[in-house]
């Protein structure tokens, strides 16, 4: 969970509109 948080936030913070996607 730590290492798929990690990612969530740091693709959050890099690019908010790619991670909406990829995660739904």
């Amino acid at each position: 969970v730590g290492c798929l948080e990690n990612i969530y936030v740091l693709s959050n913070v890099l690019r908010p509109t790619t991670i909406r996607p990829i995660f739904s």
